[in-house]
């Protein structure tokens, strides 16, 4: 069974990363949406330091919504869910190692990334860890409740933005501490409550990893029955 885990574990990250992936995009996307918002604030530079951490924790929600629309939708198309139950292969695996290699090759790339993209809207050096902190901490809870998200639209010939909406309230929490973590450091430095905010984004991440795979897998079970 974990020689199974494995090689579904390096399917998945070798379609993630494949020339066809759109986490190229997705780059280009974050990358767009922080130079926009720099143009539209030029002069400003205070005001754009000040929003930095919304803008940041919204942008990378936005770029995380082109990547969620197709992340089961292929392989229910094309009969690799078929086989995987023929298998015996667990939904629950499956729908694990699928949004981990979303996350893998979506968040993480766009984590790395942030102290480099930072210059666009001016982030002081002192906040680009504690920055990177709350995105490591929280984007799980990102890829995997917008995965159990898409799991819902499974058999939606046209599902545009329903899929969106139904998460978009989900996400919501975690835009609420990411953002107000480093808010927080802005205001008043480095203390207590930066850490009990960040507490909580692990929290909810690490709810969201023990539970939307196994939602994700009932929904997608029902897909069949």
């Amino acid at each position: 069974m974990m020689r199974i885990f494995n090689l579904l574990l390096l399917k998945e990250l070798k379609k993630a990363f494949s020339f066809r992936a759109n986490y190229i995009f997705c780059l280009m996307f974050y990358s767009s949406i922080l130079f926009l918002v720099s143009i539209s604030v030029s002069g400003q530079r205070e005001i754009l330091t000040n929003i930095a951490p919304g803008i940041i924790w919204v942008s990378v929600i936005l770029v995380c919504f082109l990547s969620f629309e197709d992340a089961y939708h292929e392989d229910y198309n094309d009969g690799t869910l078929d086989l995987y139950l023929l298998e015996n292969i667990t939904l629950y695996s499956f729908s694990l190692l699928k949004s981990f290699s979303h996350w893998f090759s979506n968040c993480l790339p766009i984590i790395i990334l942030t102290p480099l993209l930072g210059i666009f809207i001016n982030l002081n050096e002192e906040i680009i860890l504690p920055i990177l902190v709350t995105l490591l901490v929280g984007t799980p809870a990102l890829s995997f409740i917008g995965c159990m998200g898409a799991s819902l639209t499974l058999s939606i010939k046209w599902h545009g933005l329903i899929m969106p909406i139904i998460i978009l309230p989900l996400f919501i929490p975690v835009l609420i501490f990411g953002s107000g973590a480093i808010s927080t450091i802005l205001i008043s430095g480095l203390e207590e409550l930066y850490f009990r905010q960040v507490a909580i984004l692990s929290g909810i991440s690490g709810l969201s990893v023990v539970f939307c795979p196994l939602i994700s897998s009932y929904i997608i079970r029902t897909n069949y029955e």
